[in-house]
């Protein structure tokens, strides 16, 4: 029965995928226009690895040098002293997220970078501070709450009212030997950002499993 069941999902499932495939098909792309942003246009460096478009509409692009922010026309290079406010300049950027204020919060091998809008200043949190290193990826915002990760699938919030840090769970899965592009062959990483659903569940994909973390009950489950 269950194989019977296996098959008729399967079933569905391709089916359902050949009619998104022929939707697809028949847009008419002449009403779609594609461009390039480059160094040319102010970009400071090629070498982007994360983007995120914010509610104000501004597309925030990491670099290897610098964090980027496009408007649709100019692109702003934060790599000033004046931009970080008594931390040292944000340079490659590892996931974002957004609180209710607009400001946005960026992860790093230094720790969480946080962005004020109403100042245009960034400062710099340690989030992970028993760690052997200091990375910090954010990936969502819920109920005050900043929820990031580190190579080792430890799960930790950051209060954007009362500022408090809180180790929140540590998860089962295996551990990332490292976030640099350059030192991940056969480690990509990128697919196994943590997601948050409208349920409350924070779901992550380790290399043959994935974990799902329940933020209410504060429970973790594996699916293989």
């Amino acid at each position: 029965m269950q194989k019977v069941k296996t098959k008729l999902f399967i079933g569905a499932w391709c089916f359902i995928f050949n009619i998104n495939c022929f939707a697809q098909s028949a847009i008419d792309f002449k009403h779609y226009n594609i461009s390039r942003l480059t160094q040319d246009n102010g970009l400071s460096q090629c070498s982007n690895y994360f983007r995120f478009e914010d509610s104000k509409g501004f597309m925030w692009i990491t670099a290897n040098d610098a964090i980027n922010r496009y408007d649709g026309s100019s692109v702003k290079v934060y790599n000033l002293n004046r931009y970080f406010k008594n931390c040292p300049s944000l340079q490659q950027g590892y996931g974002f997220a957004e609180d209710d204020k607009a400001n946005v919060y960026i992860g790093s091998e230094k720790g969480l970078y946080t962005y004020t809008r109403s100042t245009d200043k960034f400062t710099l949190n340690k989030v992970f501070t028993k760690s052997v290193d200091d990375v910090v990826m954010p990936f969502a915002f819920e109920n005050d709450k900043v929820w990031c990760f580190n190579r080792f699938y430890q799960l930790a919030t950051y209060n954007v009212k009362t500022k408090e840090i809180k180790t929140e769970a540590s998860v089962n899965l295996d551990t990332l030997s490292s976030i640099h592009i350059y030192q991940i062959i056969n480690n990509v990483f990128y697919y196994r950002f943590p997601a948050l659903d409208k349920e409350g569940n924070i779901w992550m994909v380790g290399k043959n499993k994935v974990a799902v973390y329940n933020i209410a009950l504060k429970k973790q489950r594996i699916r293989l």
